[in-house]
């Protein structure tokens, strides 16, 4: 799998600021400290996904992460939608007009 160090970033940045609640006091770890999963995560990021696409990723990576505490599908919506509103604007620019993207040509 290809690992692209900016989406990479992306997500880190928004699974840092959102946190699965209940895993940061669960396991004394701290906010930053979802490196790891963040790279599971971008690494099965594919063109062309979609919302819950992505929201399944996120639930199956930290389920298989932290197994005592499972992450409803449903409950990673939100990153799902600010993780590919970012991939969209890395690769895409901020213009809604856009209807090539250089993430689906460097794939």
């Amino acid at each position: 799998m290809d690992f692209d160090s900016s989406i990479y970033e992306a997500v880190k940045t928004i699974i840092d600021e959102w946190y699965p609640h209940g895993l940061v006091s669960c396991y004394c770890a701290s906010v930053h400290e979802f490196g790891a999963e963040a790279a599971m995560i971008a690494v099965r990021i594919e063109p062309n996904m979609n919302v819950r696409q992505i929201s399944a990723v996120i639930s199956d990576v930290f389920n298989t992460q932290f197994p005592d505490k499972i992450l409803a599908e449903r409950k990673c919506r939100a990153p799902a939608r600010r993780i590919l509103r970012s991939i969209k604007e890395l690769k895409c620019g901020k213009d809604p007009a856009a209807t090539v993207c250089r993430y689906n040509k460097q794939r």
